[in-house]
């Protein structure tokens, strides 16, 4: 019997007679995979083999390590990184790497680049660990979940907060001669305008009442005392005749930072825009943000805010929102938002339990909708967009939610055993990420973790899950340039206090100059394998794992039956491309008895031992019985590694009874 990792020639067995069958696998991608990133290639190395099958099957290797980002300390050993975050400069020099550290009562922003980090002073004083962050408009925006903080932002130079300074005080009033203004009571007040942002309206002057020959009014000009980088000039805007300081207003100027005067001369009949104090309203609390449709949205968990366009109308921006685009999710059913992921045109605001729509190009037609109940995401970095398709970490499991609905086998099959050890009472820090259309990770605490120390893997183009450990990390960050020597993926070590770039060489947690390092585990695990004969007992006789490169040491454990029965080896790996069969050092192929006359008379029937019948490794005991195995690979591995198949004979046994 040939099991091709999943698929099987079957043949017809008479529970009576005794066989002899054999198992080849030549195919670990639809197995159940650790530690390991999968390549499906073509087993075109061998020049020659006993009992391989020449099929483009898939292989696995090990995956790549990393290694620290600086050769900077850190804050303080107490510190550990908890958010990273870019700032992309839209002129298209370089970027800038920010690294949010925390030590649970202390918190520091630095600016991090390959040597040092620079403290950043900041606008205000953050007090919980996590930052959601988006890239819109020149700007780094940064919202701090929990707290009452209002989101803040970068610009290349300076951190500033999304509130926008107002004037203080009242204008001051002078009639001039000349000009139209209509003769009676006016009211002024000003509002400073920023390159994202208007502010709120300052308090009203004093009553002025032009009169004939004196009809135009000079207002001063109150700018900031030190005006913000980001600072434009003032807004004035003026009552008409008889209204009181409490409005109706209107828009008379816009004066530049340099101006200290000016001088009102147009009438009322001349005032055509009406200020509209809703549209220049500040930023709230914003657990999370994200750019849509050249505007920021931002929530909490009770709702969705959507800003003022880029350069929209007033002189209004990202950092103005309009009470009238306020859109609640539902906020009585006890369910809270937990992030939000923008996908194609569309904002998938995912709750814990639940998930909603945000769709819509303009004021006039956003709609909030519900679409999915049942599931959502467990954190607030719990979730990632790729295309069409919303990937997540639920309650449940790993999850993919397309335009056809919910794939409800999405990870469960191949990965629910491993989703059974998620620790849920830390879930939360749970992050999903997309790298580059090759990769879905997502990092969870698993056993009694607490830190995110291990990662559900699905591959993109291979449609195959992995399994890794070791990256211990609390925020991870898709790198949009080719910064940090072309660093694809960078993440957090919620273990130490540094961070590393993924993706990255050989060996893990090397230093900055690719010194050091520790292995890399490889485990691979496949499923129980049964043969189509769930209930005949099988006597195992003879194993071949076949690999390509490695250095090191490889366990192989094979369980039968659950793990009531297993046995176990170690097989020293060598670098050398010599072919399979070859009786040298060199050689490949784990084996275990019968092995040749020879070997059988020198005692090695019972042995573990190279193809070729060389350098025999005591392991299994002969006679190793089960109706279905399981069989298990692990290394630390110091070079690159690949696993191409396993080989195994046996015979079924026509008892259906324990030995």
């Amino acid at each position: 019997m040939t099991n091709y990792g999943g698929g099987a020639r079957r043949r017809v067995v008479n529970p009576l007679a005794q066989y002899s069958t054999k198992s080849e696998i030549f195919n670990f991608s639809g197995g159940i995979i650790g530690q390991i990133s999968d390549r499906m290639k073509r087993p075109n190395w061998l020049k020659y083999a006993n009992n391989v099958i020449f099929r483009p099957l898939g292989g696995i290797s090990s995956r790549p390590g990393s290694r620290n980002l600086t050769t900077w300390a850190g804050p303080g050993s107490a510190y550990r990184c908890n958010t990273l975050a870019k700032w992309y400069d839209p002129a298209g020099s370089a970027s800038k790497l920010m690294g949010f550290y925390s030590d649970g009562a202390n918190n520091k922003m630095y600016l991090v680049d390959g040597t040092s980090g620079t403290l950043q002073s900041l606008p205000t004083s953050p007090t919980s660990e996590i930052y959601q962050h988006a890239n819109i408009n020149g700007l780094l925006v940064m919202a701090q979940r929990g707290g009452t903080d209002k989101p803040i932002f970068y610009n290349g130079t300076v951190w500033l907060s999304s509130v926008s300074p107002k004037p203080g005080v009242a204008p001051t009033t002078a009639l001039v001669a000349g000009g139209a203004v209509d003769a009676g009571n006016h009211y002024y007040r000003m509002r400073w305008v920023y390159k994202n942002a208007s502010s709120l309206a300052g308090p009203a002057s004093a009553a002025v009442t032009p009169a004939a020959g004196n009809l135009t009014v000079r207002c001063t000009v109150i700018h900031p005392g030190v005006p913000r980088a980001d600072y434009i000039g003032c807004r004035i805007e003026r009552t008409k005749l008889g209204a009181t300081a409490a409005g109706r207003w209107y828009v008379v100027a816009d004066v530049p930072a340099a101006t200290a005067s000016f001088d009102d001369l147009l009438p009322d009949a001349a005032l055509n825009v009406e200020a509209d104090d809703g549209i220049h309203a500040e930023p709230s609390h914003f657990d999370g943000v994200l750019g849509w449709n050249n505007r920021l949205i931002g929530w909490d968990a009770r709702a969705i805010y959507v800003s003022q366009v880029v350069g929209d109308a007033e002189e209004t921006g990202i950092f103005n929102f309009d009470g009238d685009l306020i859109y609640p999710a539902y906020t009585d059913d006890g369910d809270p938002i937990q992030c939000c992921v923008k996908s194609q045109d569309t904002v998938f605001v995912i709750k814990t339990h639940s998930m909603f729509i945000l769709e819509g190009d303009n004021p006039n037609n956003f709609f909030l909708r519900p679409f999915l109940d049942g599931t959502g995401a467990i954190g607030p970095r719990a979730a990632a967009a790729l295309g069409g398709a919303i990937y997540f970490q639920s309650r449940r499991g790993w999850e993919r939610l397309t335009k056809s609905g919910l794939d409800t086998r999405f990870s469960y099959s191949r990965m629910g055993h491993y989703f059974e050890t998620v620790n849920l009472a830390a879930a939360s820090r749970a992050v999903v990420r997309v790298v580059e259309n090759e990769y879905v990770i997502f990092a969870f605490p698993a056993a009694a973790s607490t830190v995110n120390n291990e990662i559900a893997v699905y591959d993109l183009r291979m449609n195959n899950w992995t399994h890794w450990t070791q990256w211990a990390g609390r925020d991870f960050l898709v790198q949009k340039d080719a910064a940090f020597s072309n660093a694809t993926l960078l993440f957090a070590d919620e273990s130490s206090k540094n961070v590393y770039a993924a993706l990255d060489g050989l060996l893990d947690a090397r230093a900055a100059d690719n010194s050091s390092g520790t292995a890399i585990p490889v485990y691979i695990e496949t499923p129980p394998i049964d043969d189509f004969t769930p209930d005949m007992e099988k006597e195992y006789q003879r194993v071949e794992f076949q690999h390509r490169l490695g250095a090191g040491t490889l366990g192989i454990t094979i369980s039968c039956d659950s793990g009531k029965r297993s046995g176990s080896v170690s097989l020293s790996l060598l670098r050398n491309n010599s072919r399979w069969g070859a009786a040298a050092t060199a050689n490949k192929t784990l084996r275990w008895g019968p092995l040749s006359a020879g070997s059988i008379a020198a005692g090695y029937s019972d042995k573990w031992g190279a193809s070729g019948y060389a350098n025999p490794f005591s392991g299994l005991p002969e006679g190793t019985w089960g109706r279905d195995y399981v069989l298990k690979a692990t290394a630390n591995l110091t070079s690159a590694f690949e696993a191409r198949g396993f080989v195994i004979d046996m015979v079924l046994r026509p008892n259906r009874g324990y030995s």
